[in-house]
C-alpha cells in the first residue's frame, strides 16, 4: 500500500509540509539515511526551511513515492 501524503484532510487543496521525521517514515528511510539522499540528488532539497525545520510539499513527496522521480526546481 502506497502512503498517502497530498491530503491534509480538510479537503481544501492545500499541500501539506512534511517534517524530517514524516518524510523519513514515508520512505522508509533514517534520517541519516535522507540527508545522504538529498546531497546526492535522490531527494530534492526541502522546499520550506524554517530556522533549522526543514520541510517538503507533500506533493514533493508524493512524486517520489509513486514513482515520478525527483521533481526539478
Amino acid at each position: 500500500m502506497t502512503p498517502q501524503v497530498n491530503d491534509n484532510g480538510n479537503g481544501d487543496g492545500l499541500d501539506r509540509l512534511l517534517s524530517v521525521r514524516k518524510v523519513c517514515e514515508v520512505l522508509s528511510v533514517s534520517d541519516r539515511g535522507l540527508r545522504r539522499w538529498i546531497h546526492l540528488g535522490l531527494v530534492p532539497k526541502p522546499d520550506v526551511i524554517i530556522g533549522r525545520n526543514l520541510r517538503w510539499r507533500a506533493s514533493t513527496i508524493s512524486a517520489i513515492v509513486n514513482g515520478n522521480g525527483v521533481p526539478r526546481t
